[in-house]
């Protein structure tokens, strides 16, 4: 699998790296990423690739997702209170930050 042609919102592999998603119509080019969110493409844990944004709350952040050893594709539930945390407080923690190769 190809994770550079992982579409962010249907985690499906697309034919090509950019444009529509033929199987479910996400536009890349239309997404508006806030400010609060883990980027998509982000690993956490050396497992899981971290699509879009699908919704947030007081306590929390909800993403697409992809498990990437068994090929399934998941949801990830991160603890964030909104206008209590920033990530700019956080450390900077660089296996957040790898792309998949």
């Amino acid at each position: 699998m190809d994770f550079q042609k992982i579409c962010i919102q249907c985690m499906s592999e697309k034919p090509n790296r950019d444009g529509m998603c033929p199987f479910c119509g996400f536009d890349p080019d239309q997404y508006k990423q806030t400010s609060y969110v883990l980027p998509p493409f982000t690993v956490l844990n050396g497992k899981y690739l971290v699509g879009k944004e699908l919704g947030s709350g007081g306590f929390g952040i909800t993403y697409t997702a992809l498990d990437m050893l068994l090929g399934r594709n998941a949801a990830i539930k991160e603890f964030f209170m909104l206008g209590g945390m920033h990530w700019n407080t956080f450390p900077h923690f660089p296996e957040m930050q790898e792309r998949p190769s």
